[in-house]
């Protein structure tokens, strides 16, 4: 993505949040490392992987419990 596109869905996601753009930018790379990639294409195409796996077996793939959400409550 050229770098005129990541600044406007920065500014885009900036003003939809009414956050700043660091906390965007501070998010984006949080949810980056906790999916263990290292930018928007890897994470991207860990979604196609489940998603044509999950076509494929017809079940949705088990979910790390190290990657799991905790529990509502």
């Amino acid at each position: 993505m050229d770098p005129g596109r990541v600044k406007a869905a920065l500014a885009g996601a900036k003003r939809m949040r009414n956050t700043a753009e660091g906390t965007v930018k501070a998010q984006t790379n949080a949810i980056y490392r906790k999916a263990g990639v290292s930018g928007r294409p890897q994470l991207l195409s860990l979604f196609i992987e489940d998603l044509m796996d999950e076509r494929a077996t017809g079940a949705r793939p088990p979910v790390p419990k190290d990657k799991a959400a905790p529990p509502q409550g």
